[in-house]
């Protein structure tokens, strides 16, 4: 079935109308559709992200702020280093991609 959510990511990413009243309205509108299939998406679309965030180091006791961190898939890929971490945020302005992060790390 990944041929069917790319389509249905690719529409929300060429086709859909993003809609709504301030910046925060339409980033929830252009990613609410594609949320559940976000990761897997941007897995195959971006190369070498996983590399990338292997090599950033974390040190004892610091913070980790992910800015526009969505899914929150980013701290999967250093999930050998967040235990030293004192503590770690995802901020971003989708909230659907938000909830998504929040399943993911509810079993943690």
């Amino acid at each position: 079935m990944a041929i069917l959510q790319d389509l249905k990511i690719l529409y929300h990413l060429a086709l859909r109308p993003v809609r709504g009243k301030d910046h925060a309205e339409r980033m929830e509108s252009f990613y609410a559709g594609q949320a559940t299939a976000y990761d897997d998406f941007r897995k195959r679309l971006l190369h070498g992200r996983e590399q990338l965030f292997q090599k950033i180091p974390c040190p004892e006791g610091g913070v980790w702020v992910d800015l526009g961190g969505g899914t929150g898939a980013n701290l999967e890929y250093i999930a050998e280093q967040v235990p030293r971490l004192g503590s770690a945020y995802v901020v971003d302005l989708a909230s659907s991609l938000l909830k998504v992060a929040e399943q993911r790390f509810a079993t943690h």
